[in-house]
C-alpha cells in the first residue's frame, strides 16, 4: 500500500549552490548529508541502487512541511551536459510544486536566493501560482490555496 510520496531527488552541477537556494534561501532544514565514492567499502549497493558503474556522489536531504527534497552531486561518473532545458510543456515528470502560505514572500526569498521567474504570482481565483526555476533550471512551481477547506488541501498538514 503506497502511504505518500518520500522525497523529491535533483541532481545538480553545484551541491554547495543548491544547498544555498533551498536551505539558506528558502528555509529548508537538513535532515541527512552523506555521500559514497566509487571503490569504497559497500560502494557497489549503491551502484545497484542507482543503476550506475562505479557511481560517487555527495548527497543531502532537506526537510520543508511534508517534503523531504534530496539533492544530489555525483563525482562518478560525471555527469553529460547534453539535456535540453525542461520546459512545461515536455512529456515525463516536470516540476515539483510547493504549498505555501505566503506566496509573495517566497517569491520574493526565491528571487533573492538566485530563482528565476518568467512572471510574479498570479491570482486564478481559488490559488495563486507561479512557475520558476532554481539556479541550475529546475522548474518549481510555488502554489498558496485560498479559502478554508480547498479541496486540494494537504490533509496531512492540518
Amino acid at each position: 500500500m503506497i502511504r505518500g510520496v518520500h522525497h523529491v531527488a535533483l541532481v545538480t552541477p553545484d551541491l554547495e549552490r543548491a544547498i544555498r537556494f533551498y536551505r539558506d534561501g528558502l528555509g529548508f532544514t537538513e535532515v541527512l548529508q552523506g555521500g559514497w565514492r566509487p571503490g569504497q567499502e559497500g560502494s557497489d549497493l549503491f551502484d545497484n541502487v542507482v543503476g550506475l558503474s562505479a557511481s560517487g556522489a555527495e548527497a543531502i536531504m532537506l526537510s520543508a512541511g511534508n517534503l523531504i527534497l534530496e539533492l544530489f552531486q555525483y563525482s562518478s561518473p560525471l555527469p553529460q551536459d547534453t539535456m535540453p532545458r525542461s520546459e512545461a510543456n515536455m512529456p515525463g515528470w516536470r516540476h515539483i510544486c510547493l504549498d505555501v502560505a505566503d506566496i509573495d514572500d517566497v517569491y520574493g526569498r526565491m528571487c533573492a536566493a538566485g530563482g528565476t521567474f518568467h512572471a510574479p504570482p498570479q491570482n486564478l481565483g481559488s490559488l495563486k501560482a507561479v512557475y520558476g526555476r532554481d539556479p541550475d533550471g529546475n522548474l518549481i512551481e510555488v502554489m498558496e490555496l485560498m479559502g478554508e477547506d480547498h479541496p486540494m488541501e494537504l490533509k496531512a498538514l492540518k
